[in-house]
Formats: structure tokens, C-alpha cells, sequence
């Protein structure tokens, strides 16, 4: 076995170490989402994206409070 193999092998035998693999995961998958949409995309990022959405639903949150639920700066 190569050592992302042994790695993960071991990290599998605890539940804390489960949890940490599957957030790995939701990483890797979350950076392929965001790579594929930037790709094409040169005046909006995915990240401003999500934030003008998150403004339109809010409504009166001004984007400094909408930043902040997304866990990102403006």
C-alpha cells in the first residue's frame, strides 16, 4: 500500500478519525465545485455568487451580515 492508503486505513479504525475522513472528502469535493465554476467565470467568483444569492434572500441583511453567515470576508 502507498501511504495515502496506510493513512487512511488508520484514520478508519476510530470514529473521531472517520469523521475527520469524510470532511477531507466534503474539502476535496467542495475545491472541484468551486475550481469548475471559476473556471469559466471571469467577472464572479463562486464564493460572490453564493453571496449575492445569500443577500437576495435575506433581503434587508446588508452584505457585511451575509459575509459573515457564509463564514468568508467581503
Amino acid at each position: 500500500m502507498n501511504q495515502l492508503e496506510d493513512f487512511i486505513q488508520q484514520r478508519a479504525e476510530s470514529r473521531q478519525g472517520q469523521v475527520s475522513l469524510i470532511l477531507y472528502q466534503l474539502f476535496i469535493i467542495t475545491n472541484r465545485i468551486e475550481s469548475a465554476f471559476n473556471r469559466d467565470k471571469d467577472e464572479l467568483s463562486l464564493k460572490q455568487f453564493m453571496l449575492l444569492i445569500l443577500v437576495k434572500i435575506l433581503g434587508q441583511a446588508n452584505l457585511s451580515e451575509s459575509a459573515s453567515i457564509l463564514g468568508i470576508s467581503r
